[in-house]
């Protein structure tokens, strides 16, 4: 896939490979960790995540939490599945 993404997104995508996990098949970083790793603000990685997405470069799931908490967001690269025991459903907003 050979696409001309404009660098902030080149730098939220190596953030995403850096902590990407085989075994689970998704990065589950934080928007904040991520925006802490590439000195951008957390509202610029939202957009540049959601960039991403529409682009089909990554899917954002969620994985539900207890007690009404917010959910986590997970995210994989396209052209990889997550675990087939894992319990996912696309993420409706980030």
């Amino acid at each position: 896939m050979a696409m001309n993404l404009p660098r902030t997104e080149k730098t939220i995508l190596m953030a995403l490979a850096r902590s990407y996990s085989l075994r689970r098949g998704r990065s589950e970083r934080t928007q904040t960790q991520i925006a802490a790793e590439v000195f951008v603000t957390r509202e610029t990685v939202n957009r540049g995540l959601k960039s991403l997405e529409r682009k089909k470069v990554i899917q954002i799931g969620t994985l539900p939490r207890k007690k009404g908490q917010w959910d986590r967001r997970f995210y994989v690269f396209n052209g990889f599945t997550p675990p087939a025991k894992a319990s996912w459903r696309p993420a409706s907003t980030v």
